[in-house]
């Protein structure tokens, strides 16, 4: 079954559009806090202690929440709290790189069930790949459904640009004359939710990860290519046409190669993976066998190899002459390094850091942080899986 809030407004009276909408806040409110007793859930969703008992009776039935006990007493009985039930509802994740597909289902409390399906595959616009994409796709719905009430939806991590709104992929999989969007939930039957890879590693940053209560904030890709992912008071910011944060294509220099967007100069190719393959293939004239591919040579940093080390060195000395015109740009609280060549830790992060701080004003940087992320393999797919359940509920 897919998901039940998902109807169109003409078809349902004035009460049913009203009890939607409780339903839908008590889920949100259940899913940010975890638990809560019929008094917190009454003032939430702004009705009577009856009506929210009346409410989480409805949503028992639909096998969206549980009970799980008693909490701590304030005074008089223990309340009794509900929860989101784990099965209740899942959304299927699809992390589309430019090397692989990896396609998961997580439930209600955002864990992974089953096995992370994993497809080492080249990016291509053409329509053998998107057949692969749905051929997985429907595997994964084929999976789960006998494991859940509701597949609530279907998001989708996309390298390039995306409007959000009409469902456009601009840069990848744009072989269709609809949008995208449209395409995949006619052949998948499930509602569909795309975005940006490094907005979505965002999201999962803000929801989940180390952006968490913070307000504003920058997360870098920083992997096959460099992409950002901007958190402005508080919120993911989109742009007024919702390309914003194509930090990678902002210029650098004029003597780099062709780069995919059609400039010379982009910026990924100093402190992205072009910038770090560039390297690699130099490096590799004079010592054959060397790996010519992004996720192996940050495996050979991180076991130590000299050379792999220095070359991620350097892409973060180029990353850090970035950052510092993102810190005078933005003032940010934080600024999360993601992506695959991140794995590297501090090999990245410290030259980058100190590149910044070298090039910026002390009185601005000295407020922001340089983190690495901790969810670095899984945040494009808890990107999808939060953008999925905002949009459902």
């Amino acid at each position: 079954m897919t998901n039940p809030f998902v109807q169109r407004s003409n078809a349902l009276s004035s009460p049913q559009k009203k009890r939607i909408q409780q339903s839908r806040k008590l889920i949100k409110m259940l899913y940010a806090h975890g638990s809560l007793a019929v008094a917190d859930i009454s003032k939430a969703v702004s009705i009577s202690v009856p009506s929210a008992a009346r409410l989480i009776e409805e949503m028992i039935e639909a096998g969206f929440i549980e009970s799980i006990g008693q909490g701590i007493s304030g005074g008089g009985r223990r309340p009794q709290l509900f929860a989101l039930k784990a099965e209740g509802g899942m959304v299927i994740g699809v992390d589309i790189r430019r090397n692989l597909i990896n396609v998961g289902a997580m439930n209600l409390h955002n864990q992974l069930v089953g096995e992370l399906t994993t497809l080492h595959t080249p990016l291509e616009n053409n329509e053998g790949y998107f057949q692969l994409l749905t051929k997985t796709v429907k595997e994964k719905i084929k999976e789960i459904k006998p494991l859940t009430n509701h597949i609530l939806g279907i998001g989708v991590a996309l390298p390039g640009l995306i409007n959000t709104e009409t469902g456009h992929s601009y840069t990848n999989l744009n072989i269709f004359d609809t949008p995208l969007r449209k395409v995949l939930e006619r052949m998948l039957g499930i509602p569909v939710y795309l975005d940006n890879d490094a907005r979505l590693m965002a999201l999962a940053e803000l929801v989940f990860g180390k952006a968490k209560g913070l307000r504003n904030v920058l997360c870098l890709n920083v992997g096959a290519g460099l992409g950002m992912g901007m958190i402005i008071n508080g919120e993911l910011f989109h742009g007024s046409t919702g390309f914003a944060g194509e930090f990678g294509h902002t210029n650098y220099g004029q003597n780099e190669p062709l780069c995919s967007c059609g400039q010379h100069g982009c910026l990924e190719w100093y402190a992205g993976g072009p910038g770090l393959l560039k390297m690699a293939k130099e490096y590799e004239t004079t010592e054959p066998g060397f790996p010519l591919d992004v996720d192996n040579i940050t495996e050979e940093a991180i076991s130590g190899n000299q050379p792999a080390i220095k070359m991620i060195n350097t892409l973060g000395l180029n990353l850090g002459r970035g950052l510092a015109n993102l810190v005078h740009l933005m003032n940010p609280e934080m600024i999360i390094l993601g992506g695959s060549i991140s794995r590297s830790g501090f090999i990245l992060s410290e030259p980058a850091e100190k590149t910044m701080r070298a090039n910026s004003i002390s009185h601005i940087n000295e407020h922001t942080k340089i983190e690495t992320s901790e969810i670095i393999e899984l945040a494009p797919l808890l990107g999808a899986q939060a953008l999925v359940i905002s949009k459902s509920f």
